[in-house]
């Protein structure tokens, strides 16, 4: 494949330098050491110790059970009992979740220099509690259903959810990004048409991934959907910073993910990611019964419970899955390496990206066991050491 090293531009005539090959910035970096310290702390606050604290605490105080027997004052259909608990828990979730989330935002923009609108996030934030609210309670009755039906419910949910997966898998993502092309997706311009059919064509794929232009301001950011009709989008900041040979590795290593079947294979890992939580859910849960007011494993008071046995499980599982991925994201790495012959290009790009990304040159041990599921910058850079 012949690599010119002339900038891709849309056809309205854009030009601009962009400084090839690229090597990292000072300030950047120290900026995302800043970004990733935080975040990481916010995540781990946010996700994996307040949320479980929360937990916690709503079922050893009896609060959980208090909010069952409001709800039954209510109405005593187990169906209404449930969808009553289920808007309140919600509503009351989420709103603790906003308050961090806007402390994250504002502790963020002081220490980066990013820019944050707190109305911004607070309306996007009553928007998903909305659809949080609407889809809980569906999801929840759906759950507490075969929970009630079934004496081993822990197969038909782990069933329903794998196929969920296997659909939104095959149909519904490539799909989505259909019924959005009007708003979102663009046609790419001609001259990265041609470079991407050379790859396509180059890895035996000819004419069976599709390319799309997505409109996600200036982040650099790339991704592959479907197995059925494949796709492959790419943002306009991705276009508009990258040089078009680091392109060619990011499209590479995209194209690599639909050669290696990686939904597929992220498909079955998540299955049986869901499966051993869910086992182990259900021999744990009818422990329970009769404590902190919680009179069955289908009484809703429970539910916190079980999103918190639920969450210690994922953790529990989660350096085996994350090792995995990381092994998919640095096999489509070699992938591109492999496609593009063009070492240069591979490192140029991964800097760029870092710097754009904010995203850390290297993670500690536990940060890799329990929450990388990309490997860093540093891994993936050693693979286009010749050694």
């Amino acid at each position: 494949m012949e690599l010119s090293g002339e900038k891709i531009r849309d056809e309205s005539g854009k030009s601009g330098g962009i400084v090839y090959p690229y090597e990292f910035n000072e300030e950047s970096r120290r900026k995302a050491e800043v970004y990733h310290r935080v975040t990481l702390f916010f995540s781990v606050i946010n996700t994996e110790l307040f949320v479980n604290v929360l937990f916690f605490l709503l079922v050893i105080t009896g609060w959980s059970a208090g909010i069952r027997r409001f709800a039954e004052g209510i109405s005593n259909m187990w169906i209404m009992t449930t969808a009553v608990y289920t808007l309140i828990f919600i509503f009351f979730i989420w709103g603790i979740l906003l308050i961090i989330d806007l402390w994250f935002g504002i502790t963020l923009a002081k220490l980066t220099g990013k820019v944050f609108s707190p109305l911004k996030r607070i309306t996007r934030g009553l928007i998903s509690l909305l659809l949080a609210e609407v889809l809980g309670i569906i999801v929840i009755i759906f759950l507490y259903l075969l929970i009630r039906s079934f004496e081993h419910w822990w197969i038909p949910v782990v069933i329903a959810i794998a196929m969920y997966l296997i659909i939104e898998v095959i149909v519904f993502s490539p799909e989505y990004l259909k019924s959005s092309e009007k708003k979102i997706i663009h046609e790419p311009p001609e001259r990265l048409r041609q470079r991407y059919a050379s790859l396509l064509k180059t890895s035996g794929l000819e004419n069976k991934v599709t390319l799309s232009l997505f409109n996600l301001g200036m982040g650099a950011t790339a991704f592959s959907l479907g197995v059925r009709s494949r796709c492959i989008v790419i943002s306009e900041g991705l276009l508009a910073n990258l040089h078009e040979e680091e392109i060619d590795i990011i499209l590479a290593h995209e194209i690599a993910h639909h050669a290696n079947k990686d939904a597929w294979r992220m498909c079955a890992a998540t299955i049986l990611l869901v499966a051993g939580v869910a086992f182990l859910d259900a021999q744990t849960l009818p422990r329970f019964t009769g404590v902190f007011g919680i009179t069955s494993v289908s009484d809703p008071a429970a539910l916190p419970l079980l999103l918190l046995l639920s969450n210690v499980f994922a953790l529990i599982f989660s350096p085996l899955f994350n090792l995995y991925s990381r092994r998919r994201e640095l096999a489509a790495d070699q992938y591109a390496l492999s496609l593009t012959k063009n070492r240069i290009a591979f490192t140029s790009a991964l800097k760029r990206i870092a710097d754009l990304e904010l995203a850390p040159y290297d993670i500690t041990p536990i940060e890799r066991l329990f929450f990388a599921r990309h490997p860093p910058i540093r891994e993936r850079l050693s693979l286009a050491d010749p050694k």
